[in-house]
């Protein structure tokens, strides 16, 4: 009975989209196989968007994005910081700075 509760508050927190996609597509499967999480996870992840986003890379590089902006203009180490933010699973991040951060690549 547990994993039916957790799976009711998960779909209550949704979208009125998101939760129609989880309960046409994956339904069930949830509560039979969980190995299947990941991918279940990517593709409620995508669910709401009209059109995907692009990975930070892009999005800071690409100048229909920021690239016209910042390309060029950021240093090689802050980059790396905000794709490894993008890429990793954190939950909370504080963010700092002082002169000359960032310059070292």
């Amino acid at each position: 009975m547990r994993r039916e509760r957790v799976y009711e508050e998960i779909v209550a927190r949704m979208s009125p989209k998101a939760r129609e996609f989880f309960r046409s597509e994956i339904g069930g499967r949830v509560l039979t196989t969980p190995e299947t999480m990941p991918e279940i996870a990517v593709r409620l992840s995508t669910a709401d968007y009209f059109w995907q986003p692009v990975d930070i890379r892009t999005f800071v590089e690409d100048p229909k994005y920021l690239g016209s902006v910042l390309r060029g203009n950021i240093y090689g180490k802050v980059l790396d910081d905000l794709i490894e933010l993008f890429d990793g699973d954190y939950s909370e991040v504080l963010l700092t700075g002082a002169i000359g951060w960032g310059q070292d690549d």
